[in-house]
Order: structure tokens, then sequence, then C-alpha cells
């Protein structure tokens, strides 16, 4: 039996972009994908905490503090856009390395031309930070290198402002020579979240230095963080499917002669239904026809009224240039359908009872 030719483009691209989203869902933190094995550090809301901060490879070619790839570098710094989308999603504003973000040019849109505060806010970025650390004598973790996300209000000020204090310490993430930081958090709320905020951070010596081959256990955090493209990005903003399947033409089917099957699975047939009784016509039932004139209709607050010229013999009736009596509340024609006097005569058309 010869095959038939299958229709394309019904589900192949929406069923491909759903395996590449559950592939990646395996393995993501957020805009973070972990690397198989590595965990994240979370900070409590208050209390001390002790860190040793390790060094990782640079590969970002325009790394946020510009650091060359190849280099030894303590932090990933980046911004993140929060509540994108209908999910409201976090993600990594593309800024952050020197490229394009539809948000961002909402926004400088949008203040040139005297938006408030309000309605810029939901297109804000904030700064934050990657690191990769090992927590020292706490109970929930491992003394093994860890990552640790944090925004840059909630700590990284703070520890900027203690090594502009001292410059003794600016070794501190170094493997041999480097110190361990002690940070006290106290609790902080915006709205209804809660979270930890660095109020003191302190140096100390570390008991034992690091070896070189720590680095092999260090993520390369660059690589790490999810960063859409920009129409990636601009779909995800305006709540758009990631993915809409092609307008593709359906190659025509080879009509063949079936014998019906004897398998369970049966042709669905095809029963005629009897004709309906013929009911009483009444006023209300009788479309308009075109060549008639429409009485004049009763003022409605919700529609604008446009009034169509006179028309000749075979010209369009529709005001707007649609198809009269077609494309009625059609979506090409649904915004002029709202606002036009002769909707009622084009729908009866349309659809005459």
């Amino acid at each position: 039996m010869a095959k038939k030719n299958r229709k394309k483009g019904r589900f192949s691209a929406e069923v491909g972009a759903d395996v590449k989203r559950q592939k990646m869902r395996g393995s993501a933190y957020g805009y973070l994908n972990l690397p198989k094995g590595v965990n994240m550090f979370k900070e409590p809301l208050e209390g001390d905490i002790r860190l040793d901060f390790l060094p990782y490879e640079v590969t970002n070619p325009n790394h946020a503090d510009q650091k060359a790839p190849g280099k030894l570098w303590y932090k990933a710094p980046f911004r993140i856009h929060r509540g994108v989308g209908p999910a409201e999603d976090s993600v990594v504003c593309p800024v952050s390395f020197g490229k394009r973000c539809p948000i961002c040019e909402m926004r400088t849109k949008r203040l040139k031309e005297g938006a408030d505060k309000e309605e810029l806010r939901p297109m804000n970025s904030s700064p934050r930070n990657l690191y990769c650390v090992v927590p020292l004598g706490e109970k929930e973790y491992e003394e093994k290198p860890y990552l640790w996300d944090i925004s840059a209000f909630c700590f990284q000020d703070e520890l900027t402002d203690e090594l502009d204090q001292d410059e003794a310490n600016w070794n501190f993430p170094d493997l041999e020579d480097g110190l361990t930081v002690a940070i006290r958090l106290v609790k902080k709320s915006f709205d209804t979240t809660k979270f930890g905020f660095t109020k003191r951070v302190s140096f100390e010596e570390r008991d034992e230095a690091y070896e070189d081959s720590i680095l092999d256990e260090v993520p390369k955090l660059d690589d790490l963080l999810t960063v859409l493209s920009y129409e990636e990005l601009e779909r995800k903003w305006m709540g758009v499917d990631e993915v809409e399947a092609p307008q593709e033409e359906e190659e025509e089917e080879e009509v063949e002669q079936v014998p019906e099957p004897t398998t369970r699975r049966r042709k669905k047939t095809v029963v005629p239904e009897p004709e309906e009784e013929a009911r009483p016509v009444e006023d209300d039932d009788v479309p308009f026809d075109e060549d008639e004139e429409e009485p004049e209709p009763e003022p409605k607050p919700t529609r604008r009224k446009r009034t169509a010229p006179a028309k000749e013999e075979g010209e369009n009736l529709c005001p707007y240039g649609h198809k009269y009596g077609v494309d009625t509340d059609e979506p090409v024609a649904a915004l002029d359908c709202s606002t036009c006097d002769a909707w009622d005569k084009c729908i009866d058309i349309k659809n005459p009872i």
C-alpha cells in the first residue's frame, strides 16, 4: 500500500519548541543554568555567615566589570528585569553585556515622553552579582563550592564600602593568601517580601589556603547566565507565544480506495440530520436586503456613527473598506465594526437567521 503524503507544519514547530523548553527546565534555576553537581547557597534572613570567595575564569568578552576573557575574577555582575510576561519572570537584561534590550529601549522612550515613575517602574532593572563561595561552619551546607546569587543592594554595596576603607583586604578572593568574609545579616522587608540585608562586613585570616586544583570545581560564571535574544525577550515581554507554527501549504493527499477496516477502529459514518420543520417567520428574522435602505437605528452610546455615502451598484457598501456582509466582526475588521452604525445590517447579511 502506497503511503499517503503527510501534512506538514501542524505540530512540528510547537513540539520542537516544547522539547527545548522541557530540557532547559531540567537544569534551570530561574535565569541560571546550573552545572551538574553544583548547588545554590541561600543566605539566611538574619544572623552571621562566613564565606570564602573563590575566583572564576572570565569568558564573556563584554564582562560588566571590563575583565578580559581568561582572567580570574570573583564576581559576575548583571542586571535583571522583574515581572516580565504573563508568568512575571525575572530575566537577565542584555544591556548588562552591551546588547540591546527592548524593555530598556521602551523605558528610555517613555522617559523622554515624560512618563511618571509609576509607569516606568515595571521597566526598571536592578543590579545583581553571581559568586562562587564556600560556606564555613554552616549546618545546612558542606564546605565546598556553591553558587551565590544576590542583589548588589543586599551585599555588594556594603562589601565595596568596606573594601574602600582598607586596601589590605583587597586580596580576599586569592586562593593562597585570601581572606574569609564574615557577614552579618538583618531581616528587612519590601511589601510582602522578606530578605536578608548585609549590615556589616569584616575579614578574617583563613585557616588554610586553597589548592589551584579547586578551580576545576568552580564553574565559569559568565556561561551560567541565560541571556535571551532581543526578539525572544520582546516576545516574552509582550506575552506572545514563543513559537508560532508556520503557515505551510498542505500537500494534496493521494486519494485511495481503502477497503472497509475490520479492526475496532471504524470509519465515522455521517448520518444526515432530519429536516427541521419550518417555523413562522417573524419580522426580526428577515435580514436586510442590500438594495433596501437601512432604517435609522436607535443611537448606541458605545458606538460612534459613521454614515456611508450613497453607493453605486456593485460598489462595496462598507464605509471602512472591508467586505460588506463578509468581514463583519472578523479580526481584520473588529475594531471598525465596533464603531460602525451599519453593523446590524451587515451582520444580518453575513449570518441570516
